[in-house]
């Protein structure tokens, strides 16, 4: 081959391989992580035909509060009666508990931030981080609010969310239950505030 064409050749390889990545970067100007943007949910209205913006990841804020499995179950009482006051204004309202394996049942928030208290027992000695997600609920899709670990260690956290993106439907409220992905047959409990 003629060593003109084969510098065209490459050069003209070089040219559209530069102007492909620069046209992927004009596309993907977002200052959303990347991380993010693997789960990002990308929502359809399917009543209204819709396709709503991309929501990013809500962000998620994690804090041990105790090695001890049965925390919150015992602290139940001096717990509420001390840290929340019901429907104060800029303070945190209680809506409810469940005990799951898989799957909690469905919390509606007004939006803002939800904490979610976790109390989770000991995975056992070759157990990975405990992976759980934030879904939000509506009638025709499900969307990740939030995808998080927590250490492989008894205990309770306390795990707080933005969620005001996620308010929707006509009771303008976010319908939002927590997933647990691993360790099935390990039950864990959890207090929910809005």
């Amino acid at each position: 081959m003629n060593k003109k064409i084969l510098v065209f050749v490459l050069s003209f390889a070089i040219f559209i391989g530069m102007n492909t990545n620069n046209a992927y970067a004009s596309t993907n100007n977002d200052s959303v992580e990347e991380d993010n943007l693997k789960e990002t949910p990308n929502n359809v209205n399917l009543e209204k035909g819709e396709i709503n913006k991309n929501i990013p990841l809500a962000k998620t804020q994690i804090r041990k509060i105790s090695d001890d499995p049965n925390y919150l179950k015992k602290q139940k009482f001096n717990f509420f009666g001390n840290t929340i006051t019901p429907f104060g204004a800029g303070q945190w309202d209680y809506i409810g508990e469940d005990t799951f394996k898989s799957q909690s049942k469905i919390f509606h928030s007004g939006g803002g931030d939800l904490m979610i208290y976790i109390e989770q027992p000991y995975g056992g000695l070759l157990g990975s981080k405990w992976w759980y997600k934030l879904y939000e609920k509506s009638p025709t899709w499900e969307s990740v609010v939030s995808s998080f670990y927590l250490e492989n260690e008894a205990g309770a956290y306390e795990v707080v969310f933005d969620v005001r993106d996620w308010v929707d439907g006509d009771n303008k409220k976010a319908e939002l239950y927590l997933s647990k992905l691993f360790y099935p047959t390990e039950s864990v409990y959890t207090i929910w505030l809005d």
